[in-house]
């Protein structure tokens, strides 16, 4: 019976030892892919520190997470030997798809979900995502400014209302509680707003007075400028899950830093 034993517990290990090694070369492989997707979505269409201020990421994280648990854990409970080479290739090519069209519909909704515009709206900047605009008021829009960013938010302003229906529409989208900057119609090239960005700005010693215990904090955006803060300013930077502070330039009006806490005071 001791040999019988013996011989089951034998045979049982060799068995998982080949399901074992299938789940860990395939939990490398799904580690490898994870770590590209990544390391592209956050270099490319969330550059810091937009994946923060979008706060987009969330869903890709949580499919990734799910595609490196399940994935080889359905290879563990697929893969065995006694099967044919064909049955055994087409149960990893099925987990294989599986798997990837959960990772293609994170991506593909991260990729909608992407900050495409930065925009001035003459009070602060609105962080805008593909997802905010109507497909049918992107033709509105000035014919640089009608194809969206694939590499992170284009810096743009907004012109101001011509018209009495225009200045409808504003109103209605700050009644609503959306961010003006999601118009592209209004959309203009940036320089063309600088000196109002200054008149707007608030100098950055507020801020300071506003958030004391974060001054070092503050203080590391500026040194990376080079700049001292005489000659710094600040606004309000909004998405539509968080408000942060943009730092600015005062004479360009060129951001210089972000600091993760809300301006609109």
């Amino acid at each position: 019976m001791s040999g019988y034993s013996s011989f089951l517990f034998l045979y049982a290990m060799n068995i998982y030892h080949h399901k074992f090694k299938a789940f860990v070369c395939h939990t490398m492989i799904s580690l490898i892919v994870a770590a590209l997707v990544t390391l592209v979505v956050k270099l490319v269409w969330y550059p810091t520190p937009y994946d923060q201020i979008c706060g987009g990421l969330s869903l890709l994280y949580l499919v990734i997470s799910v595609d490196l648990v399940l994935g080889p854990l359905l290879t563990f409970v697929v893969f065995d030997l006694k099967k044919s080479k064909r049955e055994l290739v087409r149960d990893l090519v099925i987990v294989g798809v599986l798997q990837f069209v959960g990772l293609l519909y994170g991506m593909h909704t991260v990729f909608l979900a992407r900050p495409v515009a930065v925009v001035f709206n003459g009070k602060q900047f609105d962080v805008v995502t593909q997802v905010q605009i109507a497909e049918d008021k992107l033709p509105d829009a000035a014919p640089d400014f009608r194809r969206l960013s694939l590499t992170g938010p284009r810096l743009l302003s907004m012109r101001a209302a011509q018209s009495e229906s225009e200045r409808m529409e504003l109103m209605v989208l700050s009644v609503t509680g959306q961010l003006r900057g999601v118009m592209p119609a209004f959309w203009q090239d940036y320089t063309l707003s600088k000196n109002q960005v200054v008149r707007e700005a608030s100098s950055v010693e507020d801020l300071y007075k506003q958030y004391p215990a974060d001054d070092v904090l503050i203080d590391a955006q500026i040194a990376k400028s080079g700049l001292n803060r005489s000659q710094v300013v600040f606004l309000p930077i909004v998405s539509a899950r968080n408000s942060w502070t943009v730092l600015l330039n005062k004479e360009t009006a060129e951001m210089i830093g972000f600091v993760p806490k809300d301006a609109s005071f």
